[in-house]
């Protein structure tokens, strides 16, 4: 059983998503920086987002 669902985007360290998963978390990992709109799709239903500096969690994504 998952306890959810994370969305890892720009090339974060693969580790980190074996780590997550090693904890019970299921995982997307995602190479480059998402335009608004596709990072609002992507993370429909995460309970957590991780990102590095090209991404901007804008307002319109936090409310989706």
């Amino acid at each position: 059983m998952s306890l959810g669902r994370v969305l890892l985007v720009e090339g974060i360290h693969p580790d980190a998503k074996s780590n997550l998963e090693a904890e019970g978390f299921e995982v997307e990992l995602l190479p480059k920086a998402l335009p608004e709109d596709d990072l609002i799709k992507a993370a429909a239903g995460c309970i957590a987002l991780g990102i590095r500096s090209k991404t901007r969690v804008t307002a319109k994504v936090l409310e989706a």
